[in-house]
């Protein structure tokens, strides 16, 4: 079993992934980064374009997932910058607190691209739930996919 950080938020979450299927993979990866994109208004092209992507159950190509990935690190630039503005009185916690946030949607996005579903699932679900205050938020869309009543 390959480890991913969703085991430091909630282990049995990961024992459901180990068990579920591809497609459950993917609606996860794909649930989970756009509620995290809505919830933080990331309007940006590629995410947009990427979320639909995801929604149609294609597969990203290569350009799309480097594209992705150059934002995603990008906005983690920007909070960083953010963080360090901070030390120096020049931005206030409020403000790093949202930069962090729309760090880890974009990551979200970036991680739902993934070749595997799995580590699709996974570390999508750890990005957007780190986004938040309290994980429950992104997991329980997660579990509500993973459940025998849910319909596709």
């Amino acid at each position: 079993m390959t480890e991913t950080r969703i085991e430091l938020i909630s282990p049995k979450l990961r024992k459901r992934f180990d068990s579920a299927t591809e497609t459950q993979l993917r609606q996860v990866a794909y649930a989970v980064s756009r509620a995290i994109v809505e919830r933080f208004g990331l309007t940006q092209p590629i995410i947009t374009r990427a979320l639909e992507c995801l929604s149609r159950h294609e597969l990203p190509t290569d350009d799309m997932q480097a594209e992705v990935q150059a934002y995603a690190d990008e906005v983690d630039s920007a909070y960083l910058d953010l963080s360090d503005k901070q030390d120096t009185g020049r931005a206030s916690q409020e403000q790093v607190s949202v930069a962090f946030s729309k760090a880890r949607a974009a990551s979200a996005v970036a991680f739902a691209l993934a070749d595997s579903a799995l580590l699709a699932a996974c570390e999508a679900t750890y990005e957007a739930a780190s986004a938040v205050d309290n994980a429950t938020e992104i997991t329980s869309i997660a579990d509500k996919i993973l459940s025998d009543d849910h319909v596709a």
